[in-house]
């Protein structure tokens, strides 16, 4: 009854329930735990339009980014965000590195950085994720550690100089 016009409740219900536990979460992860409530296997285009059509806007705010749509509680303002969700013992909690939020990856980068003050750019993305879960870098990885190296140093809570990051005192 995913599809079925009494559905719409149930569906913003779930994503409220997920972006509450997870946020923030990216759109296409929020898809597939809400979906899977109605026992889908994976997300295809027309589901992924249902959950984005039934986003309860008044307590969820979808932020489009360049990396992808990520769903933040409405009261939760990115600038101000300071966690990083690691994955638990289980694999439920894992996630792909195109599902992390930009914000969430220069959160674990300054993590890491806080216990170094400083260190080689490569190395501290290594450990972030780490983290994160991923035990080798391939290119997704990389790429989204990279962006959060960006957001860091454009937040002015690190300085980069070369292939070196700094932590700002603040």
């Amino acid at each position: 009854d995913f599809y079925d016009g009494p559905a719409v409740r149930r569906i913003a219900s779930r994503i409220v329930a997920v972006v509450d536990r997870e946020g923030p979460i990216s759109m296409s992860l929020a898809a597939r735990r809400v979906t899977s409530f109605w026992g889908f296997g994976r997300v295809g285009t027309r589901a992924l339009t249902r959950v984005r059509g039934n986003v309860p806007r008044n307590k969820v705010e979808i932020r489009s980014t360049p990396s992808g749509d990520f769903l933040w509680p409405s009261d939760l303002d990115p600038a101000e965000y300071s966690g990083f969700r690691v994955p638990g013992t289980d694999d439920a909690g894992a996630r792909d590195a195109a599902d992390l939020p930009v914000e969430e990856v220069a959160n674990a980068l300054l993590h890491v950085l806080a216990s170094q003050v400083a260190g080689p750019i490569d190395e501290l993305t290594r450990e972030a994720a780490r983290l994160f879960g991923f035990a080798r870098m391939g290119r997704v990885v990389e790429e989204r550690m990279n962006l959060g190296v960006d957001l860091l140093v454009q937040s002015g809570r690190a300085t980069r100089t070369g292939e070196q990051l700094a932590v700002v005192d603040g």
